[in-house]
């Protein structure tokens, strides 16, 4: 999911807004070459960003694999990578404080009629965009890495079953067997447990990338059916669907 996907969201969703450019009746050439040189170069943040974002996900996933699939791995990298988009979003401040204010005055353009102020909410929308495709791309990096430990389950799943719907344990049945389960009343497949704390992980993070998708209304990526038919897979949906409504304030904390 790139900085043009995230744009797209945000305007679907209404989650963030910000004046479109405008400018007096009589503009002059330069200051709509002024706006054009700003745009290209907001433009190249955003490129920027987009190919940290490309390394960083690959980066953290090397990670994970080289630590043995421990989410942990993510803790260092994911501040680091926060700093390095602020540093993104300091350079278009500073480029606005020593250049591009001066030249919009010089061609015309003002704060009274929202002229400089439309070019100067550019920088906003560039924040806006970032704080959304970093959100974006850390539902993204735990939902890959849940896929990653999902893969491996022969070896972290536990000899006891329980039923794939609520989870209860299912003492004495066969791995797979359709069975009433006696905690929540369904004829259930029984499934083997996941080892403790995985299941704290890998379904929340899935959940949590399946609601994102909806409300944003992004095509989904392939998910274990297994955990997706669960009880606790459906109400972590629900609960972060909830969350990351449109007219939540902030989606994510």
């Amino acid at each position: 999911m790139g900085l043009a996907d995230v744009s797209r969201a945000r305007g679907k969703t209404n989650r963030h807004s910000a004046p479109l450019a405008t400018f007096p009746p009589q503009v002059s050439t330069q200051a709509l070459a002024l706006s054009a040189r700003w745009d290209a170069y907001l433009g190249s943040l955003r490129r920027h960003a987009a190919d940290l974002f490309t390394r960083a996900h690959r980066g953290c996933l090397d990670a994970f694999e080289a630590q043995g699939r421990r989410p942990e791995a993510f803790e260092r990298l994911l501040p680091a990578l926060r700093n390095r988009l602020l540093g993104l979003q300091a350079r278009a401040e500073d480029a606005w404080q020593t250049s591009v204010e001066r030249a919009g005055l010089a061609a015309g353009l003002s704060w009274e009629d929202g002229s400089l102020e439309s070019e100067h909410a550019k920088i906003l929308r560039l924040g806006l965009d970032l704080d959304l495709a970093l959100e974006a791309f850390e539902i993204r990096l735990h939902a890959d890495a849940a896929r990653r430990l999902w893969e491996c389950l022969e070896d972290l799943a536990s000899p006891e079953v329980c039923c794939a719907h609520c989870g209860a344990p299912l003492p004495g049945e066969m791995h797979g067997a359709k069975v009433p389960c006696s905690a929540c009343l369904n004829t259930t497949c029984a499934q083997r447990s996941l080892a403790p704390g995985l299941r704290t992980y890998l379904i929340p993070r899935l959940a949590m990338e399946a609601a994102w998708e909806k409300v944003h209304r992004f095509a989904p990526r392939p998910r274990p059916q297994a955990l997706v038919d669960t009880a606790a897979f459906c109400e972590a949906e629900a609960t972060y669907r909830q969350r990351f409504h449109p007219a939540s304030p902030r989606s994510a904390q």
